[in-house]
C-alpha cells in the first residue's frame, strides 16, 4: 500500500507514483523536482506531487503550479 493511501491523500502521488504517470524513472522525477520544473512538496521523507501535475506533464502540457 502507497504512503498516500494510508494518508487518504488522493491528489497527491509520491515520486515512484508520479514515475509511473509520467512513464519515466523515479530518478528523472526527481531530477525535475530538484532542478524545480516539476512542483513538489517535502512531507518527512517523502516527496509529493500532485497528481494532476504529473497527469499533465504526461502530456506535455503546462504543469499548473502550487
Amino acid at each position: 500500500m502507497a504512503m498516500t493511501e494510508d494518508l487518504h491523500i488522493p491528489d497527491l502521488v509520491t515520486t515512484g507514483e508520479a514515475a509511473d504517470i509520467m512513464g519515466m524513472t523515479k530518478q528523472g522525477v526527481a531530477a525535475q523536482v530538484e532542478a524545480g520544473t516539476l512542483p513538489a512538496r517535502r512531507v518527512g521523507r517523502y516527496t509529493l506531487i500532485r497528481r494532476t501535475v504529473a497527469e499533465a506533464a504526461r502530456q506535455g502540457t503546462e504543469s499548473p503550479h502550487e
